[in-house]
């Protein structure tokens, strides 16, 4: 479904494009929205490259090349690697990942997100009571941070390096997708 922007809905677009609550109503899969003069579609529905509706197979398709931390900020404009401009309003809390994928009707185009590969650190614990301490060293300096099989992974960013050698934790750098498992508690100082 398809649904102009117009005065009464511009308050809704408006809060989907800038991250704000909606206090109109809701926005559809692919809603066309005038802003500065040029057409620009809102999503906010994701679904999965190999779930899509059956009248999107034989659409279009695109990529939407972000890094992590536009892959968990839900709301906001993108510009796809084929040009096309949309803006996001998904849900609080929503993780982009590989693999998902965005329906644009009007432009019978299917957008599919890559996740980039960004410098990380790459922490490889030794004995299972060091994933604990690591986890904890890491997560005291307010870094985000990914689990997996193989180990502990952060953003390769300033100040990071100094306390992995300060910790003596054995660690390489890499490039990889980074994915950091999200928090849903609050937390203040």
């Amino acid at each position: 479904m398809t649904v102009g922007c117009g005065p009464s809905l511009w308050g809704s677009c408006r809060a989907a494009l800038l991250g704000l609550p909606d206090t109109n109503a809701a926005v559809v899969v692919a809603q066309p929205f005038r802003a500065a003069g040029a057409d620009m579609l809102v999503v906010d529905r994701i679904y999965s490259t190999d779930d899509l509706p059956s009248e999107a197979r034989a659409f279009a398709h695109d990529t939407l090349t972000l890094g992590w931390e536009d892959r968990v900020r839900g709301h906001g404009r993108r510009r796809t690697d084929g040009g096309v401009e949309i803006g996001t309003a998904l849900p609080r809390g929503t993780v982009l990942h590989a693999g998902d994928a965005f329906v644009l009707d009007d432009l019978q185009l299917v957008v599919s997100v890559v996740e980039q590969h960004e410098p990380v650190f790459v922490i490889t614990p030794r004995q299972p009571s060091e994933w604990a301490l690591f986890a904890y060293h890491i997560g005291n300096r307010h870094q985000p941070l990914m689990v997996t099989e193989q180990g502990l992974v952060c953003p390769d960013v300033p100040g990071v390096e100094q306390l992995l050698e300060q910790h003596h934790m054995p660690y390489a750098r890499a490039s990889l997708p980074f994915t950091p498992a999200v928090a849903t508690a609050p937390h203040q100082h």
